[in-house]
């Protein structure tokens, strides 16, 4: 999971609502006032101002224009959600946007790209129980906000291969699990992306516990990461890469078709709605 519990993602945060505080008091306005020029409840105004929240894009970009800040509240948001990057994965999560391909194998939960809100948002709540809900919430965002990568107009061609215990997995989340199995049939349909599941019925694989990335860039440059339960390491190395590239080359060969593994999420989908 590609989070980072360092506290230095606190100092943007309290910027925000110190900010918007003394901005609102100079400009004279009440919260209710301020709510109605710029069209958000005042008491999302309020929790913003505590620091209970984090402002959406779409408040940030108002207040901007409300109030032309030294620091743009859409600067300060981009930092806070940037902090909760993990510091081994934050090179090559910032580099996806430069992506013509992107090639991603998963033992374990479904991959960031795929997920939904409210999947994501009950894998971190349960990854981080000591999270406050505003934390999470900001944490959901930046999740979302990576997801536009594959929903722009020129997207990275996706591969991901899928270890069969995911979606055994993303059953057991009840409260997200027909959205979630019901999107990855949705993504499955685009030209661009490809999906297969790894079936339990094949046995043990090279990647067992644990998820790769690999992106290829613009200019034909590679880059990876590799992931297991709290820590990471990207890859730059030619040599392992091409290692990685063979490892994922094997799963892709010993996955399901694209057809037959849509069929099996199909198969736990239905089971959810058996439930």
């Amino acid at each position: 999971m590609d989070t980072n519990h360092d506290d230095e993602r606190l100092t943007a945060r309290v910027l925000i609502a110190r900010q918007l505080r003394k901005l609102r008091e100079e400009a004279g306005l009440s919260l209710r006032k301020l709510g109605s020029e710029i069209h958000f409840q005042h008491s999302y105004i309020s929790d913003v101002e505590s620091g209970r929240k984090l402002p959406s894009e779409e408040m940030a970009r108002a207040l901007d224009e409300r109030f032309s800040p030294t620091i743009p509240f859409t600067d300060l948001l981009e930092v806070v959600r940037d902090a909760l990057i993990a510091d081994y994965s934050r090179t090559v999560v910032a580099r996806e946007a430069e992506a013509i391909r992107i090639e991603v194998f998963g033992s374990s939960v479904i991959p960031g790209l795929l997920q939904t809100e409210a999947f994501a948002r009950e894998l971190l709540r349960a990854g981080l129980p000591r999270e406050s809900s505003a934390e999470i919430d900001a944490r959901v965002a930046a999740h979302m906000k990576r997801k536009r990568i594959l929903e722009g107009k020129t997207p990275p061609l996706y591969w991901a291969v899928l270890d069969e215990v995911v979606l055994m997995r993303s059953v057991a989340q009840k409260g997200a699990a027909r959205e979630q199995l019901s999107a990855l049939l949705t993504a499955s349909e685009h030209p661009h992306i490809t999906l297969q599941i790894y079936p339990l019925a094949n046995g043990l694989h090279s990647m067992q516990g644990g998820s790769l990335t690999m992106l290829t860039l613009r200019d034909g440059q590679r880059v990876g990461l590799v992931e297991s339960f709290g820590s990471g390491e990207p890859v730059e190395s030619p040599l392992r890469l091409v290692e990685y590239a063979q490892l994922f080359d094997m799963a892709k060969l010993n996955a399901l078709s694209k057809q037959d593994s849509r069929k099996l999420v199909s198969r736990y989908l239905e089971e959810t709605r058996d439930d």
